[in-house]
Order: C-alpha cells, then sequence, then structure tokens
C-alpha cells in the first residue's frame, strides 16, 4: 500500500491531463458539476476544463490550482483565488450550456464575492481510489503555507462533516449558515461559511 510520502503537491500546468481534472472538479460537489453535464467524462465538460486551465481569468485557471500527483497521474487537487474578484466562471463556455453556466455563476460563484477580502478555496477534491491517505490534508497545508498572510475562505455542504472536520483541524471557524445552490435538484441545500483568519506576523 502506498504512503502519503509518495504523494508529491506541485501547481497545476496549463498542459496537464485535462480529463483528470474535470473527473476531480465534478466530484467537488453533488450538486454544481451533475447540474452543468451527465457525467465528469462528457466531451463538453472536459473541454470546457481543458480551455479553463490556459484562462487566467478563470475561476478554474491552472495558476489558481495545486495537485497532487502520484507516479504522475493527478489523484487530488485544491483550487483558490482572491476575492472579491470579477473573475467569470462563465468564459471561455461553449455556448451550447451557456444558460447553465449562468445560473451556476449565479447560484453559488457569485456568492464567492460576498466574502471579505480572502483567498477563496472553491474547489478540494481527492480521486475516491486515493482516500484516506491525508492528501486532501496534505494540499490544504501547501495551500495554507503558500498564503500564511492572508485570510482563507469557502463554503461547504453542512452535511459533510468529512471535510468541515478537515478545515476545523487546520484553523477554520464557521461564519454563517445559508442555503446555497441545488442545480436540478431544487431542493434547499444548507451549506456553511467558513473562515481561516491571516496569520499575525511578529
Amino acid at each position: 500500500m502506498r504512503n502519503s510520502n509518495d504523494i508529491k503537491i506541485r501547481r497545476a500546468f496549463m498542459t496537464d491531463d485535462a480529463a483528470q481534472i474535470a473527473k476531480l472538479l465534478y466530484l467537488t460537489d453533488p450538486y454544481i458539476y451533475p447540474f452543468l453535464c451527465d457525467d465528469f467524462s462528457d466531451a463538453t465538460w472536459v473541454d470546457f476544463v481543458r480551455r479553463a486551465l490556459k484562462c487566467a481569468d478563470h475561476v478554474h485557471f491552472a495558476g489558481n490550482m495545486l495537485l497532487a500527483t502520484l507516479d504522475d497521474n493527478i489523484v487530488g487537487l485544491i483550487c483558490a483565488y482572491s476575492v472579491p474578484s470579477d473573475r467569470v466562471f462563465l468564459q471561455p463556455v461553449d455556448e451550447k450550456v451557456a444558460d447553465k453556466y449562468a445560473l451556476v455563476w449565479e447560484g453559488y460563484y457569485k456568492n464567492a464575492r460576498t466574502h471579505d477580502k480572502s483567498l477563496y478555496i472553491s474547489n478540494l477534491c481527492v480521486d475516491p481510489a486515493y482516500r484516506h491517505m491525508g492528501i486532501g490534508a496534505a494540499l490544504l497545508e501547501q495551500l495554507l503555507a503558500e498564503h500564511s498572510g492572508e485570510a482563507v475562505t469557502l463554503d461547504v455542504l453542512a452535511d459533510n462533516s468529512s471535510a468541515i472536520a478537515l478545515y476545523e483541524k487546520a484553523g477554520f471557524k464557521a461564519k454563517s449558515r445559508y442555503n446555497g445552490f441545488s442545480g436540478a435538484a431544487q431542493v434547499p441545500v444548507l451549506c456553511v461559511s467558513m473562515e481561516k483568519k491571516a496569520s499575525v506576523k511578529p
């Protein structure tokens, strides 16, 4: 069995495996991404992610993303960008699904702009085959180390107890609760906004 010492954390590249990144992004949230496409292997979704990785004004720009790799295979990611921000989730987008992306922007990503000035974590996911190896914690630790002088915020599903425990262990505190975006489900989805304040320099 492999251990966490085999895991490498690095910045994403524009040329990284878009299909695997698309899979991890899709698995981040059970409401947002299934609303956008039928499956993580959907060609429209993979192409969207491929273009987003190269777009500096996009949430999922490679420069906003850290990857966890094992034997050069991408097994986890964390994506974060500065808010408030006018970075647009709608570009670059396939016009066939533009209306859905507009709804996601209004229903979820625009909410991130209500956070105080901070680094906003939009995605954290580990491939199901590699969970329980500390990869999520390693990604979060690396991100926080790189941004120790900044406040960091995020939104998480209230019933995702394992993610909340991970964030609390890293020093995040709950700020508020609200009904978030539920995509096609159209049901109340309770979310928690969390924040880790900037480290105070001596």
